[in-house]
C-alpha cells in the first residue's frame, strides 16, 4: 500500500521589505504537535509521519506564477526539516475560468497515483476553486479505483495556525448519497460504512466513539434480512436500537451523522415496540415501501408461512413446502390468511415469469409490482388482525 500528499502551493504574499513573494514561519500545531515552518506541507507530512503514516511522495499541484516563486523555497525547507519523502510538482491552471476548471480536474485525475494508494490532501493554499476541484477529483477517483482510498483532508488554519482535519466535513457528500439511498431504496450498507469510517476517524484523533458498534450492527442487519431470517432480523433490531442510541449519547458525534441517527430511530423504534410476527410485519413493511419488491415478495411468501404454521402448531420445519402448497390450493374465501397468501404468490409468480404470464402486460411492470406488493401488505395487516394475540 502507498501513502501519498497532495497540496496546493500558492505564490504567497508579498514581502513589501524585500519585494517578494514569500511565506512567513508560522508556528502551525495540532493537538500536542508543533511545527516551525514557512509551510504548512512541511506541518503536514511531519505531522502524518508523528502519526505513524510513512509516505511515499508528496504531490504538490502548483500553478507555473506559484512554482516560479516558491517552488526553490519548499524544497529547501523540505531538506532542513530532514523530509525525506520525494516532492513530485504538477502545473495546473489557476481556475478562473470554465476551461481553466476543467483542466485541474483532468490534470489531477491523470497525475494521482493509481493501485492500492491512500491520499491524504492538504488545500490550504488552493486558489480560487483548486479546493473544491481537488475534493471532486479526489472522490472521483476513489469511485474509480478499487484500492483507492482517500485519507485525510487537511487546512492549515490563517489565524490560528491551527491543523484541521476536515475529512469528516469533506465526506458530507457520502452523508447525502447514504441518506437518500436509505430513505428512497432502504440501503443501509452505505450508512454501516460510513459509521465505520466515523469510528475509525473518532480513533485516529484520540476521542471515545460508539460507531463501530453502531456500523457492525447495522451491517448484521441487513444480512438478516436480504437472507429472509425475519425472526433474527426482529430479535436483533433491539441491538441495532440500542446502538443508536449509544451513538446519539457520543459527545463527539459528526454533525452530519445526527440527523441520520434520527431516521435510523425512525425504522427501528417501531419494530422494537412490537414482538413476534408483528415486529417482522414492520420490516416487511418497510422493505415494501422502500420499493424492495423481489425481497419484499420473499419476505411476505416467508411470514405467511410462518404465521400458518405457528398457529397449526407445526414445528416441524421440513412441512413448510407442504403447508405452502396447502395455502396454494385452498380458495381465497377461506380467510385472509389465504387471500394475502395467494396474491403474493400471484404477483411472485409474474415477477419470476417477466409478467409474460399475464394477458394485460402493465407499461412499467416493475412499479405495478410495487404497488401490489402494497396491497398484498395491506392483507397481511388483516392477518395480523385475525391472529389477535397471538403473535409470539
Amino acid at each position: 500500500m502507498k501513502t501519498v500528499l497532495a497540496s496546493f502551493l500558492g505564490k504567497g504574499p508579498l514581502n513589501k521589505e524585500t519585494n517578494r513573494f514569500e511565506y512567513g514561519e508560522v508556528k502551525y500545531h495540532r493537538g500536542s504537535f508543533e511545527k516551525q515552518t514557512r509551510f504548512i506541507q512541511v506541518a503536514v507530512a511531519a505531522y502524518l509521519e508523528r502519526e505513524g503514516e510513512q509516505l511515499d511522495e508528496v504531490i504538490i499541484f502548483a500553478t507555473k506564477e506559484a512554482r516560479k516563486h516558491q517552488e526553490k523555497n519548499l524544497r529547501l525547507a523540505w531538506r532542513q526539516a530532514e523530509l525525506v519523502m520525494p516532492l513530485r510538482f504538477v502545473d495546473v491552471a489557476d481556475g478562473g475560468s470554465q476551461s481553466e476548471a476543467e483542466s485541474i480536474f483532468a490534470k489531477m485525475i491523470e497525475k494521482i497515483p493509481a493501485g492500492e494508494v491512500t491520499l491524504h490532501f492538504d488545500v490550504t493554499h488552493g486558489f480560487r476553486i483548486q479546493p473544491i476541484i481537488g475534493l471532486w477529483s479526489m472522490e472521483f477517483h476513489e469511485a474509480l479505483q478499487k484500492d483507492f482510498r482517500l485519507g485525510e483532508i487537511f487546512y492549515g488554519e490563517f489565524n490560528s495556525r491551527e491543523i484541521l482535519v476536515l475529512t469528516e466535513i469533506a465526506r458530507v457528500r457520502d452523508w447525502v448519497q447514504s441518506i437518500r439511498q436509505f430513505k428512497e431504496s432502504g440501503q443501509l450498507r452505505l450508512l454501516a460504512s460510513l459509521a465505520g469510517s466515523a469510528q475509525a476517524a473518532a480513533r485516529r484523533q484520540s476521542y471515545p466513539a460508539n460507531m463501530g458498534a453502531l456500523a457492525s450492527k447495522l451491517g448484521k442487519f441487513a444480512d438478516y434480512v436480504e437472507a429472509a431470517a425475519l425472526e433474527k432480523a426482529a430479535d436483533f433490531a433491539k441491538e441495532v436500537l440500542a446502538a443508536i442510541g449509544l451513538a446519539e449519547s457520543d459527545t463527539h458525534v459528526s454533525v452530519f451523522l445526527k440527523p441520520v441517527l434520527a431516521e435510523l430511530r425512525e425504522l427501528f423504534d417501531p419494530i422494537c415496540a412490537k414482538v413476534g410476527f408483528r415486529a417482522q410485519f414492520s420490516i416487511i413493511q418497510w422493505v415494501a415501501e422502500t420499493g424492495r419488491l423481489q425481497l419484499g415478495l420473499v419476505l411476505a411468501t416467508e411470514w405467511l408461512i410462518s404465521v400458518r404454521m405457528r398457529h397449526e402448531d407445526i414445528y416441524d420445519a421440513d412441512r413448510r413446502k407442504e403447508v405452502s402448497w396447502s395455502m396454494s390450493s385452498r380458495d381465497a374465501a377461506s380467510g385472509p390468511l389465504v387471500r394475502a397468501f395467494v396474491a403474493v404468490q400471484e404477483l411472485r409468480n409474474s415477477y419470476s415469469h417477466a409478467w409474460m404470464n399475464r394477458a394485460d402486460l402493465p407499461k412499467n411492470p416493475y412499479e405495478t409490482g410495487e404497488k401490489q406488493l402494497r396491497k398484498a401488505v395491506v392483507l397481511m395487516e388483516e392477518v395480523l388482525e385475525e391472529i389477535g394475540g397471538r403473535d409470539d
